[in-house]
């Protein structure tokens, strides 16, 4: 049986002075609140919380692919993805603005990706001794660096380059950093890498 209430008006006002100010007292098992509702409830338009909001669940899901969320307020915990290496900030079609903070930690996604998107990519003893290097998008940088002795050189070849050909890594610490400009890979710097 459903119990429809249709106030006059239309608005129905339930007053308490009970408020959730204090958010370390808060029972979440038994809220000491005005109004209880004991099993789901469903909002059929918008809710407007005009206090804080608590929200003791494990997922939350806002909006779709289609919405926005704004956020009009500091952020004051930490802001972490629920896997690693899952999921992604910004995109190759809609940027961030600017980046501004205090330190940077870049990493891989396993030895020897050349295919990844990934900034930094470590040789190690594992790589084959022949990589392809596909091309990026303008303005992509690309820092490759042996992480530990080798025992054979690796020969990396980019698809589109400016000046030269490949790029051999024999020694633990060889290393190059390139960006992608104009469709081609470009090398900024080289550390003992030999390039031909």
């Amino acid at each position: 049986m459903s119990t429809y209430v249709k106030p006059n008006n239309d608005r129905f006002v339930i007053e308490s002075y009970l408020n959730f100010s204090d958010l370390n007292t808060i029972d979440v098992t038994n809220p000491d609140s005005a109004l209880t509702v004991k099993g789901g409830a469903f909002i059929n338009n918008d809710l407007y919380v005009n206090g804080t909001l608590v929200v003791n669940g494990d997922v939350i899901s806002l909006g779709n692919t289609g919405g926005t969320l704004a956020l009009n307020s500091n952020i004051s915990s930490n802001l972490e993805p629920a896997n690693t290496d899952t999921y992604n900030l910004g995109s190759i079609t809609k940027y961030w603005s600017s980046l501004y903070v205090n330190s940077l930690n870049i990493s891989r996604i396993s030895d020897g990706d050349f295919a990844s998107t990934n900034t930094v990519i470590e040789i190690s003893s594992a790589t084959a001794p022949a990589m392809f290097l596909p091309d990026a998008m303008h303005g992509d940088i690309k820092v490759i660096i042996v992480k530990e002795p080798l025992a054979s050189p690796v020969v990396v070849t980019p698809n589109n380059t400016t000046g030269f050909t490949d790029i051999t890594f024999v020694t633990e610490g060889d290393s190059v950093t390139m960006l992608f400009a104009n469709g081609a890979w470009c090398i900024l710097s080289n550390f003992r890498a030999s390039v031909i």
